[in-house]
């Protein structure tokens, strides 16, 4: 059992956006995250504080978090402040659409770091990342955008790369580049749970992966913006110890908890998620009388045993486990059918592309 460092909270599971690569299944429940949630949380946290890393990322997540009211929105960030004994970080996920300057009073007020979800320019991002109706949602992104801008409120950028992102990839990560974020990452489309096929399955990605870092690597050595997967791409391998692995792999590194209260833990993209007629969810925070009472659920106990055997299997198998450390746990379930898995879709596009195309730049140096 690992310390918590990451604390996913779902304030809701609705989104005011239908994206089409979406792999939550309740996008459309209005049911919020109530206060009472939080209390019973923070009461068990402080219970066992012992569980928590001393740095604790508490990331606001899965459904558009400012679809919820703003004033309850702030209870629930008092109301967590409140977990003693560790030094905590806000991070809040948004598609940006609905940013007003109380919003960005509100992310100045209690330091919170906003990422902003934006697909590239505007025909790459509206062709995803639309509204029940159909409509594109980059004017909302952009006005809400420039309301942080205006404001002086730091950013990150995570993009999704679809088939229709490959169309313009000099343009669509220039774009990105130039709107003033601290950092770009880039997410590739995945098959996750209620997303059951990749736009990108059976595409030759081994050129238009050499463009996006090719352009990624420009950006960051001249100083323009940093990229998650260069930065990624060129740490050392930290996964080489025989008994390492990757943290989502580890229950509690990962607490992540639902609207409705209900406990995950591996992968945040497990918490709402259904497979075969299953589920992840391992507890209650109402019905559970610690947090250390979720470790001993047989479910999770399970899902742990065939975890470790597919660590095991990409440490034998796999010449880039020191890189990736097993990869993750969602990817495995949903692409292969078990955690007791190997190789995914994201580990060829996440790992394996990238860290062959940098094998072949020989004389690529990298700025860090």
């Amino acid at each position: 059992m690992d310390q918590v460092k990451y604390l996913m909270l779902q304030p809701t599971s609705f989104c005011n956006l239908d994206c089409k690569y979406c792999y939550l299944p309740n996008r459309d429940n209005r049911g919020k995250l109530g206060r009472e949630t939080v209390e019973r949380l923070v009461h068990l946290i402080n219970k066992d504080h012992w569980l928590l890393n001393p740095r604790l990322s508490v990331i606001w997540h899965a459904g558009e978090p400012l679809a919820l009211p703003l004033k309850k929105f702030e209870e629930l960030v008092i109301e967590v402040n409140k977990i003693r004994n560790v030094s905590i970080q806000h991070f809040i996920q948004t598609n940006a659409t609905l940013i007003s300057d109380d919003w960005a009073s509100f992310f100045q007020k209690y330091n919170i770091r906003i990422g902003v979800s934006i697909d590239g320019a505007q025909e790459s991002h509206d062709s995803q990342r639309q509204y029940r109706d159909g409509r594109g949602s980059f004017k909302k992104a952009m006005e809400g955008i420039s309301v942080l801008q205006k404001k002086n409120i730091p950013f990150s950028l995570i993009a999704v790369v679809t088939k229709q992102f490959l169309n313009n990839i000099n343009g669509n990560i220039h774009f990105l580049a130039s709107l003033g974020a601290k950092r770009i990452g880039l997410n590739f489309e995945e098959i996750e749970s209620s997303n059951f096929k990749s736009s990108l399955t059976g595409e030759e990605l081994g050129e238009p992966m050499g463009e996006i870092y090719s352009s990624l690597l420009e950006l960051h050595n001249c100083g323009k913006i940093r990229s998650r997967e260069i930065d990624r791409l060129f740490q050392p391998g930290k996964y080489s110890d025989s008994d390492a692995f990757c943290s989502d792999l580890k229950p509690f590194s990962f607490l992540n908890v639902s609207s409705a209260g209900d406990l995950s833990t591996f992968s945040p993209e497990l918490l709402d998620a259904t497979f075969r007629r299953r589920n992840f969810i391992y507890g209650n925070i109402h019905k559970v009388k610690s947090l250390t009472e979720l470790f001993s659920s047989s479910l999770l106990q399970s899902d742990y045993k065939e975890i470790l055997s597919g660590i095991a299997k990409c440490r034998k198998e796999c010449e880039f486990f020191e890189n990736c450390g097993g990869g993750e746990a969602s990817n495995k379930v949903f692409e292969n059918g078990t955690f007791a898995s190997s190789n995914t879709m994201h580990c060829y596009v996440k790992i394996q592309v990238p860290i062959s195309w940098a094998s072949g730049s020989k004389n690529t140096k990298v700025k860090l």
